[in-house]
């Protein structure tokens, strides 16, 4: 049988590199709420991120753009926020994204309009395999910092590979 342990990743530093980790920000016509993911560019127009960040039945015809900077906090509501975006193009959750736990294919594809000036994410090709566990891990992102606290600025940290499910 296959297990899944989840655990919220807390803490960290401001990153103030790393330009190809960018914030995905949400929104329905009506503007009422907003909701942000990470993504990373990988290739000039292409950025990838969680499936659950883009599905249609938890996104009902959401509007999308990218903030490329650092630090959104300036920026608390959408109107403020809004003009700073980078208009996307589509995006496109994989085909066979489950929602229910845990989650199968949770990833996806955001196109935007027009090229973004940072250099890619190098994507590893070859399949990942037990020889990365105890390896250290940089992992980069926008979220809470402090449990149950949203936050909008890229944070980072290290981490060890604690495991590979094949």
């Amino acid at each position: 049988g296959v297990s899944t342990d989840e655990h919220a990743i807390i803490g960290g530093t401001r990153s103030e590199g790393n330009a190809a980790t960018i914030m995905l920000v949400g929104y329905p016509p009506d503007r009422s709420v907003i909701h942000t993911c990470t993504a990373v560019m990988i290739s000039p127009t292409v950025a990838l991120t969680a499936a659950h960040c883009i599905d249609s039945p938890t996104h009902p015809n959401y509007v999308y753009g990218v903030f490329p900077g650092d630090d959104a906090s300036p920026y608390p509501f959408l109107v403020d926020l809004e003009p700073h975006l980078l208009p996307v193009a589509s995006v496109h959750p994989h085909t066979q994204y489950d929602d229910q736990l845990p989650f199968y294919a949770d990833i996806g594809v955001v196109v935007l309009e027009n090229a973004l000036p940072v250099a890619p994410l190098q994507i590893r090709r070859l399949p990942f395999d037990q020889s990365l566990v105890g390896l250290p891990a940089l992992i980069i992102g926008y979220g809470q910092t402090t449990y149950m606290q949203n936050n909008s600025t890229r944070y980072e940290a290290m981490t060890n590979v604690s495991g590979i499910e094949n």
